[in-house]
């Protein structure tokens, strides 16, 4: 069974092509060997440094993956400074505003103080800018000071991912007590005859895994689940049931869910997640809205609108971002004010009834091939035409 607070692990890293891809690889392996873990890809909306640094603070391992990139990064630079520190909290906003320089000075300042008493820091170093030591003591040094830092090196291993993270895990579980590998009652979990469709839930968890076999999460599966704060969902996933995570008052983080390219009705209505006054998403897909917004901007990065997610909003103007997959059942239907719309070419789904009740939209736009099923999608007196 999970703690009630699982500690968990921190991912720095540059954004730049290559970085991000390999820290999203080294986030997938950890939490499917299930370590409980943190990197920016997570991020929801709103301030993001605010959120990083919330993050920061919790964490009980800091992991860097270090690069040439990494490590003339301002904003690495800061996570290094906060990580470093004993002792900080959400108070301390000097974070906000200071300068990388400095930030930079204050770091320099802790190290030759003697204050560099922060997290336990892995380094995964990704490329050649820390082979020799005294590049690690220029690069790393005064960053992180003298606390006995574990470096693996992604080269030594001739470009083996896996054996090198691996290695990271070994590392990390050297730490007593700094990661929670996250086991749940497989008691506490139902499924159809397949086993496939995670029916029902009945543990009290707050962080919850779902098991590797699942492809779907069913109706009201985790319904009034209300200590459940995180859900770690994998590549299998595919489908949300209506009212998955309904009434889950706690829930403010669903991770992984990047495969989900079909979403029930109120799905996460009533989770933390779900915010009336703007647009509510997680991973790539929104599950609602203001309904009273006259123009609504789907944002980018979305691939997947839930079943029902706007149903009987007043928006007037609907724009759908490109790379949107898959629109769900009644999506949209009754937003009677709807007069005009563009459809992506990226648009592979159009589920039933998804623009049912638009009486005023007499003509949309597909940028790409209008497939027969898309007739179902619309009223009747709708044409549809090509860009």
């Amino acid at each position: 069974m999970c703690s009630p607070k699982p500690k968990y692990v921190f991912i720095s890293h540059s954004n730049r092509p290559g970085d991000y891809e390999i820290t999203n690889r080294l986030y997938k392996f950890l939490t499917e060997h299930k370590v409980c873990c943190w990197y920016d890809g997570l991020l929801g909306a709103g301030n993001w440094r605010k959120q990083i640094y919330v993050k920061l603070i919790d964490a009980s391992v800091f992991i860097l993956v270090a690069s040439k990139n990494s490590l003339t990064s301002g904003e690495v630079a800061r996570e290094g400074g906060v990580a470093s520190r004993p002792q900080c909290s959400l108070e301390d906003e000097t974070w906000q505003s200071a300068s990388v320089e400095s930030k930079d000075a204050e770091i320099e300042k802790q190290s030759a103080t003697g204050l560099n008493s922060g997290k336990p820091c892995l380094i995964l170093s990704i490329d050649d800018y820390i082979d020799t030591p005294d590049a690690q003591k220029g690069a790393l040094g005064y960053l992180f000071g003298d606390r006995g830092l574990q470096i693996v090196y992604l080269n030594k291993f001739g470009g083996d991912e896996e054996r090198a993270f691996m290695r990271l895990l070994q590392y990390l579980d050297e730490y007593p007590g700094a990661t929670t590998r996250l086991e749940n009652n497989p008691a506490d979990f139902s499924y159809d005859y397949s086993g496939e469709v995670l029916k029902a839930y009945g543990g009290s968890d707050s962080v919850v895994v779902i098991p590797e076999y699942v492809t779907e999460i069913g109706e009201r599966a985790f319904q009034n689940c209300r200590n459940l704060e995180r859900v770690i969902i994998h590549d299998r996933v595919k489908k949300l049931g209506n009212g998955a995570f309904i009434g889950c008052s706690s829930l403010e983080l669903i991770e992984g869910a990047e495969g989900v390219s079909e979403c029930g009705k109120d799905c996460i209505y009533g989770t933390k997640l779900y915010n009336d006054g703007s647009i509510c998403s997680f991973a790539n897909i929104v599950a609602g809205g203001d309904c009273e917004s006259r123009e609504v901007f789907i944002p980018e990065g979305t691939r997947t609108i839930a079943d029902c997610a706007f149903m009987g909003g007043e928006c007037e103007k609907l724009h759908l971002n490109s790379g949107l997959e898959n629109i769900g059942t009644r999506a949209f239907a009754d937003c009677t004010a709807l007069t005009g719309l563009t459809i992506p070419s990226s648009v592979k789904r159009i589920d039933k009834n998804a623009f049912e009740g638009c009486f005023r939209l007499r003509e949309v736009i597909f940028e790409g091939e209008i497939k027969p099923q898309f007739y179902e999608a619309f009223c009747s007196d709708t044409v549809l035409k090509n860009y």
